[in-house]
């Protein structure tokens, strides 16, 4: 069974946008992080019929209404940071769904709700 973590992940306005068409032409997607949340890494979208969450992932929020995963001890391991899902221009590497689109979505550190997290 996938684990939650408290909501650690949040979007733009244009992945929400992206993520509006992409559910359009392919119905429900689900996201998965395969790096850690480090400026400019690269988030997979797909069908959830095509992304099967497995007891090693945590889910750390929706975006969208999309399921956002990670790999559970990758994201222990970079301390549970908390991530901005962005757009950017050009195909997605790989199989991912919004490289039809000439766009690929991208994560940023949220520097703000990370200082929020931290009270000391």
């Amino acid at each position: 069974m996938t684990r939650f973590a408290i909501r650690r992940v949040s979007a733009s306005p244009e992945a929400v946008e992206l993520i509006g068409r992409l559910v359009e032409l392919h119905g429900p997607v689900a996201f998965f992080q395969f790096g850690g949340c480090e400026e400019g890494a690269s988030a997979t979208c797909l069908t959830r019929a095509e992304l099967l969450p497995t007891d090693d992932d945590v889910k750390i929020g929706e975006i969208a209404g999309a399921p956002f995963y990670v790999n559970a001890q990758l994201y222990a391991r970079s301390g549970r940071p908390a991530c901005v899902v962005d757009v950017a221009p050009g195909a997605a590497g790989g199989l991912a769904l919004e490289g039809l689109e000439k766009q690929h979505f991208v994560v940023h550190p949220d520097s703000e709700r990370e200082l929020a997290a931290d009270p000391s």
